[in-house]
């Protein structure tokens, strides 16, 4: 499990998979839509800028398709769990 602090933004962990279940590198943040759903069910929409994703490259995650998304402090304003959702057009997010 992790933890979020409440009301700071955090970067969160996110792997993609085309149909076939091949990682997908390269993928520009313009092509990435997210959203959150809060611990008392609300949703949020995340506009995803270039500051907010970054692919992961480095060691054992170079070309697996693992990308950092980072959650504004306004996703994480409240205690309790979160689910994240990514979705790229033709892709799979795990």
């Amino acid at each position: 499990m992790i933890e979020y602090k409440q009301s700071v933004a955090a970067f969160v962990p996110v792997r993609i998979f085309d149909q076939g279940g091949t990682p997908q590198n390269g993928i520009p943040f313009g092509a990435v839509q997210a959203a959150v759903q809060k611990s008392d069910g609300s949703t949020a929409v995340i506009s995803v800028t270039i500051t907010d994703w970054s692919e992961i490259t480095t060691g054992a995650f170079n070309g697996a398709g693992v990308y950092a998304l980072k959650l504004p402090a306004s996703a994480l304003n409240l205690p309790g769990y979160l689910t994240y959702s990514v979705a790229t057009a033709g892709n799979k997010t795990y």
